[in-house]
């Protein structure tokens, strides 16, 4: 029985729609500061949009939280938000953690998880109130953060610099990552 479900999950996750992400950071007050939020379009092989998603790679590089993905009504139950765990795996290779998962989309969580056996790892979620707790990880960083925050401040105030030019680039972009 285990063998057929390998087999099956196996044949599922060939047979995956292809899709592309077109991806926006946000370093603006992110939850894995200094590292940015991504917001992703999800578009399919000929190039439509089928749906969004939100997801930020933990400061200490060990994991993918992903907050939300959403697909298109009439794409779903099509394998575009499981597609979307394999582009994040061979992206990112580190076990996926959903941000406050969401009761409508246990089955599909259930689901994702059973993809182990193919190199998708996705761990238990995180709930909201447990977010503080996990950033207590990456706690040593803080300096960071407050520094990239004063930075984009001063795009925003002082260059007045529009909103997604200011809070899309991080600290590296002004040759800083190293100057302390």
């Amino acid at each position: 029985m285990v063998k057929l479900w390998m087999k099956n999950c196996s044949h599922r996750v060939e047979r995956l729609p292809v899709i592309s992400l077109s991806v926006s950071d946000n370093y603006y007050k992110a939850f894995t500061s200094p590292n940015p939020d991504h917001n992703a379009r999800i578009y399919n092989a000929a190039e439509v949009l089928v749906g969004k998603t939100t997801f930020a790679v933990s400061p200490l590089y060990d994991r993918v939280y992903l907050f939300d993905i959403e697909v298109i009504p009439e794409y779903r139950r099509q394998g575009y938000a499981t597609a979307v765990l394999r582009y994040l795996t061979g992206t990112y290779n580190h076990p996926i953690t959903a941000i406050k998962e969401l009761y409508g989309a246990s089955d599909f969580w259930a689901s994702a998880r059973r993809l182990k056996e193919v190199g998708i790892i996705v761990t238990e979620p995180l709930s909201c109130s447990e977010m503080d707790h996990e950033a207590a990880r990456w706690q040593h960083l803080q300096p960071e953060v407050d520094r990239l925050d004063k930075l984009i401040n001063e795009r925003l105030t002082v260059y007045n610099e529009p909103w997604h030019s200011a809070t899309g680039r991080g600290l590296e972009t002004m040759g800083l990552k190293d100057d302390r």
